[in-house]
């Protein structure tokens, strides 16, 4: 290379210069964010968001030869305020505040032998076993509430509204025990047969909340604290898991202990229509997921989702060859779904389950 008027060396060595510096800058700007961002077609979220997702990674792990460490009915819950999840499992409970990449264990107080979060809040959480305990702080420090609830124990701790973080719920002695002013004041709500091991989810409104306890599925008004039948599944089926998709009109997804899974209606429970049985989970914009489930290894992993209130159903892409899909959870503000899949691996889909990511291997056994 000669410039005009330079010693031909010299020219060398300028060209050079600054073809790195043009090398440099387009590096830098093909790296950005808004870059990045103009390139998937969508705005640049600052790092920091809240309601920013995480983005699989784009290696997958080794096969998975033993059961992760969540066991064969796991579970998994979004804390939507940092980003946070919890993940749960026989005895484990487990929590990541970076999306899912990285897990520690949870503080459980001194005779804890359950724990439930605040979707809201990921420092608070109750936790319960012949007595009540509740955090503020993550669980560095746990306190009794300021009036003890009904005695004796032992206590279940089913859940915290995810609308009121004053709002906790129990199991005690096969009723329901609720407080709404985090422990100051206690009602017991007698449920027509015993409750045995229970799970809850909000529902429509912020009185409203659905509980499945064996066979079992009833909704509770929180105003009046009134339990009612929500209508059994067929053929007294179990309620395993229920997640409630909005939409018009709203439906209530469950999955059975009969192999299948079940749409509440206006008019009763229906088949859903999804080929799996396994985990569901559904998104404030009506759509609804449905995982193979099993606990099992050496098998792929499936997801089924329905944009069209259970009409249809399509399998996503990408999820593991070799481990079931036995937990599901959904965020509620970007609509980014997490599979906690047997052998321990985590993985994301940002587009309603139609692809999906592998995003961490955290949670295997070691």
């Amino acid at each position: 290379m000669r410039i005009s008027g330079i010693p031909s060396t010299l020219a060398t060595a300028i060209g050079v210069l600054m073809l790195s510096v043009v090398i440099g800058v387009g590096v830098a700007v093909a790296s950005s964010p808004s870059s990045l961002s103009a390139r998937l077609g969508g705005a640049a979220a600052p790092l920091n968001s809240p309601t920013a997702s995480p983005s699989p990674a784009t290696t997958s792990s080794p096969s998975a030869v033993k059961p992760g460490k969540l066991g064969s009915n796991p579970t998994l819950l979004i804390q939507r305020s940092a980003r946070g999840l919890v993940a749960g499992g026989g005895s484990v409970t487990m929590l990541s505040l970076d999306g899912g990449r990285t897990w520690t264990p949870a503080a459980l107080p001194a005779g804890a032998v359950g724990i439930a979060y605040d979707a809201a809040d990921p420092k608070h959480a109750i936790a319960a076993g012949n007595t009540v305990s509740v955090t503020g702080d993550g669980g560095a420090t746990w306190t009794p509430p300021k009036t003890a609830p009904p005695g004796p124990g032992p206590y279940q701790p089913v859940m915290i509204s995810p609308n009121d973080g004053s709002i906790w719920f129990f199991v005690r002695h096969g009723n329901l025990l609720r407080t709404r002013d985090a422990g100051v004041s206690w009602k017991e709500i007698p449920a027509a047969k015993p409750l045995g091991t229970a799970t809850m989810i909000a529902g429509g409104t912020p009185d409203q909340f659905f509980l499945a306890s064996d066979a079992q599925v009833l909704s509770l008004d929180n105003q009046t604290a009134q339990l009612s039948d929500a209508g059994s599944l067929p053929g007294g089926a179990k309620a395993l898991g229920m997640a409630l998709a909005a939409g018009n009109p709203r439906s209530l997804l469950a999955r059975a202990s009969d192999g299948k899974s079940y749409l509440l209606k206006s008019d009763g429970w229906h088949p859903s229509g999804s080929s799996l049985a396994g985990p569901v989970a559904a998104a404030p914009n009506g759509i609804m997921w449905v995982g193979d489930g099993g606990a099992k290894l050496g098998q792929p992993g499936n997801v089924e989702a329905s944009f069209d209130g259970g009409k249809t159903w399509t399998a996503g892409t990408g999820l593991p060859a070799d481990q079931s899909v036995d937990a599901l959870a959904a965020e509620i503000d970007t609509g980014r779904i997490f599979a906690y899949c047997f052998g321990g691996d985590l993985y994301t889909s940002g587009d309603g389950g139609k692809t999906w990511g592998f995003l961490s291997s955290s949670l295997r056994s070691q």
